[in-house]
């Protein structure tokens, strides 16, 4: 489990999805379209540090159009940390940096 970023999300809330104005963590951007986070269901999960380094955490999200659970509108993320560059490429929707 390697962390590459942090993103808040801003839109709908939705319990045990995505909270508005939190911030999550992201451990995987995955073909620049979809962000890898840790989202309301696993924070807390007591087994989290017993996972293996191979274990990606969390679940697929959107990097243009997040939606939280069931809601039919989308919300944004917001980059607050972002090691690599890849989450602002897939948030902003460039496929390579010369774009």
């Amino acid at each position: 489990m390697k962390l590459i970023g942090k993103v808040k999300y801003i839109g709908p809330s939705e319990f045990l999805w995505l909270t508005d104005g939190k911030v999550y963590d992201c451990y995987e951007v995955f073909e620049l379209t979809l962000l890898r986070i840790v989202d309301d269901e696993l924070i807390g999960d007591p087994y989290f540090d017993t996972y293996s380094e191979d274990y990606l955490p969390g679940y697929l999200y959107s990097a243009t159009a997040p939606r939280s659970g069931r809601n039919v509108k989308t919300g944004r993320w917001e980059v607050v940390e972002d090691k690599s560059g890849l989450i602002q490429q897939a948030i902003t929707g460039n496929k390579t940096a010369d774009n």
